[in-house]
């Protein structure tokens, strides 16, 4: 196997690690919250959403550490940290310290994640690396559409079996000792020494605009099951697939990514942002399955776009600088985003005349993305017309 193709495997295999700490997890809260009688429910809910905060903290720091630390040292550490964590997690009957084994997961996560998006910028340029951008993406939502009732299945006679799922943490471990070179010397890629900068300031306004993408997003996965037990019959059944199918329309995204960037390039944001926003209407107004199904299908198109967008956009900003620190912010905003959308829509002052709280707070959603699909739109007409005119001077 060429180096360039190992590589590859291995930011395929890093990008599955977040998804496989949350999304093994989610379906089988009920029977983790019976083995904890005395918790609390919401204070059970916190394995599954703590790693992922933690990992957003550790990622505020990791841009720093690859200052003095290499890269391929730090995601061994957090491959080793995710695997011990894990099957320490089986073992442990307390839930004080499996809560602080789920931390200390969420560590792990966050060094590789992070990581992960730079090693794209430092392996990949041009096409290649939005056909990489797109496929890490895909890779990770195909693996998140798996998870679920993968983890269901092996947790039948006890949920601790759900960590056996992640052994796959020590197998990439050992691949990435043997197989991983980072960052490597090919003619088609940067050179290894690459330059250390500050982060650009176009970074926090794709940060900025990372926030407010996924906190307005996020109500789709935390809402939709009210949504639809108030306009659809078999709403359990259509719930049950139907973040799937938000998740297979971002996968479809990544998958095509860099051919549409490539044809499009100019009018990717209008069209991710559009695109997304028709999706939460007809998800709202739809009262049976193929429509809603539909909606969610574009929904999750949509926010593939933006999100492949702007972590493109990031790696490319800085040049030849290392792009970690500017990406390491990215992946913050996405987890901050993340944590206030039921935040910001318990607050949400929008009420629609005719519909219910929960349909207020997906159309207030959906008209967000399209009233900035325009805006976007009119300034890239107008930016246009102004280069036109300043060439036929």
């Amino acid at each position: 196997m060429r180096i360039v193709e190992k590589n590859k495997l291995a930011i395929f295999m890093f990008s599955i690690l977040g998804v496989l700490a949350t999304d093994s997890f989610a379906p089988l809260i009920n029977r983790v919250s019976a083995s904890y009688p005395d918790v609390p429910e919401s204070i059970v809910k916190q394995l599954i959403t703590l790693p992922s905060m933690i990992s957003m903290l550790v990622g505020l720091i990791v841009g720093q550490l690859v200052r003095f630390i290499k890269k391929r040292l730090l995601i061994l550490v957090g491959l080793f940290l995710f695997g011990i964590c894990s099957l320490g997690a089986f073992w442990m009957p307390s839930f004080g310290f499996h809560i602080m084994l789920r931390a200390m997961l969420g560590i792990g996560i966050g060094l590789v994640n992070t990581i992960n998006l730079s090693l794209i910028g430092d392996f990949f340029k041009g096409a290649q690396r939005a056909k990489m951008i797109g496929n890490s993406l895909a890779f990770s939502k195909i693996f998140a559409i798996t998870v679920p009732p993968i983890a269901a299945m092996a947790a039948v006679n006890n949920w601790r079996n759900v960590y056996y799922l992640y052994t796959i943490s020590l197998v990439i471990f050992i691949f990435a000792i043997f197989a991983l070179d980072a960052p490597f010397k090919d003619a088609d890629i940067d050179e290894p020494n690459k330059r250390r900068s500050k982060i650009p300031a176009q970074t926090f306004l794709l940060a900025t605009a990372q926030f407010i993408l996924l906190a307005v997003f996020f109500v789709l996965v935390t809402d939709l099951p009210y949504l639809l037990d108030e306009n659809v019959t078999n709403s359990t059944l259509i719930s049950g697939f139907g973040l799937s199918t938000t998740t297979i329309g971002t996968t479809i995204a990544g998958l095509y990514f860099n051919k549409l960037f490539s044809k499009v390039r100019n009018w990717i944001i209008p069209l991710g942002l559009i695109i997304t926003g028709v999706g939460f209407i007809v998800v709202t107004h739809s009262p049976s399955t193929i429509p809603i199904i539909l909606g969610l299908l574009l929904s999750g198109f949509g926010i593939g776009i933006l999100i492949s967008t702007i972590n493109l956009t990031t790696i490319n900003s800085v040049g030849d600088s290392d792009s970690t620190a500017a990406l390491s912010l990215i992946t913050c905003a996405s987890s901050l985003g993340v944590f206030i959308s039921p935040l910001l829509f318990r607050v949400n002052p929008i009420n629609f005349q005719n519909l219910s709280s929960v349909e207020s707070d997906f159309q207030s959603a959906g008209l967000l993305y399209l009233f900035l699909g325009v805006i976007s739109l009119v300034v890239i007409v107008i930016l246009k017309i102004q280069k036109q005119t300043q060439m036929n001077i």
